[in-house]
C-alpha cells in the first residue's frame, strides 16, 4: 500500500508539473500537451461524475473556465470564422485545468496529507532546480520542438512551480526562524534568472516578502530578515554599478520607467515597443467587440486575422484579457481577486498555517495576473494551488488532516 502511495504521488506531481506548464516549450512540449489534455478530460470527467462532493470554490470556477471557452470558441468562430477546432485548441489551456479535479480526487481518495504534498513538491523542485543548474553551466543544449526554432534554453522553461517552492522556504523561514530556509528560497528564485533577468519575477518574490513581514513582524524572523536586508542594500549599489550583471539589471529597470516617459520612436526595448503595437491592436477590436472579445485565435492564424508577425494576448495582461473574453473574463477575474481578498482578511491569512506558501502564492499568481492574464489564460497554476487551499481549509476544519473522507469520491 505504501508503494502504491508513493506512485500515486508521483502522478500527482506529474499532473502539477504539467498543469503549471513547466515543460510547454522544450522538446517534450507536444508531449505534455497531450498528457494535459488527457488529464484535463479525466479531471472534468470527475467534476461531472462527483460534482458535489468537490469545495464550492472548484465548483464555482470549474463551471466559469468552462463556460468562458466556450464564450471565447464561439467568438472567434462568428468574428473570424475559425474552424472549432483550431478554437477549442487555442483555449486548450483553459479546459486542461480540469487537471485540478483529478490532483483533487486522487489526494482524497489515497488520503494523503498535506505534508506529504509539501514534501513531494520540494523534493521535486530540488531535482528541478539542481538540473537546471547543471544545464546552465555545462551550456548543454538540447534542441526543442519544431514549432520554435533554436536550441533548448533555461528561459524556455515556465519557472512558476520553482517559484512556488522558493515562496514555500521562504514561509518556512518566517515560520521556523531557520537561515537555511532563506538560503534555499534565494537559490530557488535565483535559479529563475540564470538565462535572463526577469524584472517581474523579482518584484513579485519583493512583495511575497513585505507581505509575509507584515504578516511576521512580531517574530524574531522579521528581524533577521530586516536587518539582512539594510545590510544588502550597500553591497547591491556596488554589485549593480560594478559588474556586467548589475549593467544588465539596472539597464532592465531603467528600460521598465522608460515607457512612462518617452515616445515610441524611442524606446530601447524592443519588447516595450511590441506591447504598445500589441495593444494599440487590442483597443481598437475591444471597442468593436466589448462585451464578448475577440476569442483566443490558434497561433498558425495570428498574422493572418490580426495582421501582426507578433502578437500574444497574455503579453498586454488586463488588456489582452479584455480583447479576448470581453466582460466576461473580467468579471471571473475580479472574482478570483474576491477570493484572494477573503483569503487575506484580518485573522483569516495566519489561521491555517499549512497554507500560508499557498496563499501567498495566490497572490502572486494573481498580481501576475495583472500583468500577463495568467489566471484566465493558463489557469490550471491557478486550479491547483485552489486545491492545496480547499484541503488545508477541510483539513483544519476537520481538525486533522483530510479528515472527510466518509464524502470523498469512491
Amino acid at each position: 500500500m505504501i508503494k502504491k502511495k508513493k506512485i500515486v504521488i508521483i502522478f500527482i506531481f506529474l499532473a502539477v508539473l504539467v498543469g503549471f506548464d513547466t515543460f510547454q516549450h522544450t522538446k517534450i512540449g507536444v508531449n505534455t500537451k497531450a498528457l494535459a489534455l488527457v488529464f484535463g478530460t479525466l479531471g472534468y470527467g470527475l467534476f461531472a461524475f462527483y460534482f458535489r462532493r468537490f469545495p464550492k470554490i472548484l465548483r464555482f470556477f470549474g463551471i466559469t473556465l468552462l463556460l468562458l471557452m466556450l464564450q471565447s470558441i464561439q467568438s472567434t468562430y462568428y468574428i473570424h470564422k475559425q474552424p472549432v477546432n483550431l478554437s477549442f485548441l487555442a483555449n486548450a489551456s483553459i479546459f486542461n485545468s480540469g487537471l485540478a479535479f483529478f490532483v483533487y480526487y486522487l489526494i482524497l481518495k489515497y488520503k494523503i496529507t498535506l505534508a506529504e504534498i509539501k514534501q513531494f513538491l520540494l523534493r521535486t523542485a530540488w531535482v528541478l532546480v539542481l538540473a537546471m543548474i547543471i544545464v546552465h553551466f555545462l551550456q548543454i543544449n538540447i534542441l526543442v520542438d519544431d514549432t520554435i526554432p533554436g536550441d533548448f534554453q533555461l528561459s524556455m522553461l515556465r519557472k512558476g512551480f520553482v517559484t512556488m517552492a522558493g515562496i514555500i522556504y521562504l514561509t518556512d523561514f518566517f515560520k521556523t526562524n531557520k537561515s537555511k530556509y532563506i538560503a534555499f528560497s534565494l537559490l530557488f528564485i535565483a535559479t529563475d534568472h540564470l538565462a535572463e533577468f526577469q524584472r517581474g519575477a523579482i518584484f513579485l518574490y519583493l512583495l511575497s516578502i513585505l507581505i509575509l513581514l507584515f504578516h511576521y513582524r512580531r517574530n524574531s524572523s522579521f528581524y533577521k530578515l530586516t536587518l539582512a536586508i539594510t545590510l544588502s542594500i550597500p553591497l547591491i549599489l556596488i554589485a549593480s554599478i560594478t559588474t556586467d550583471f548589475g549593467s544588465i539589471v539596472s539597464q532592465k529597470i531603467s528600460d521598465a520607467f522608460e515607457l512612462l516617459e518617452s515616445d515610441r520612436d524611442s524606446y530601447s526595448e524592443s519588447s516595450i515597443e511590441i506591447r504598445v503595437i500589441q495593444s494599440e491592436y487590442a483597443i481598437s477590436q475591444i471597442r468593436i467587440h466589448p462585451v464578448t472579445g475577440i476569442g483566443q485565435i490558434h497561433h498558425s492564424l495570428k498574422e493572418k486575422y490580426t495582421g501582426l508577425s507578433y502578437f500574444y494576448q497574455n503579453d498586454i495582461g488586463l488588456i489582452g484579457i479584455i480583447l479576448t473574453f470581453g466582460i466576461f473574463g473580467i468579471l471571473i477575474m475580479i472574482r478570483q481577486f474576491g477570493y484572494l481578498i477573503h483569503q487575506f482578511r484580518r485573522g483569516q491569512f495566519k489561521t491555517i498555517p499549512n497554507i500560508i506558501e499557498y496563499k501567498t502564492y495566490l497572490f502572486v499568481i494573481m498580481i501576475q495576473s495583472i500583468m500577463s492574464g495568467a489566471s484566465l489564460f493558463r489557469p490550471g497554476e491557478f486550479m491547483i494551488v485552489l486545491v492545496f487551499i480547499s484541503l488545508g481549509i477541510q483539513a483544519f476544519n476537520a481538525e486533522k488532516d483530510l479528515e472527510p473522507l466518509n464524502s470523498t469520491p469512491a
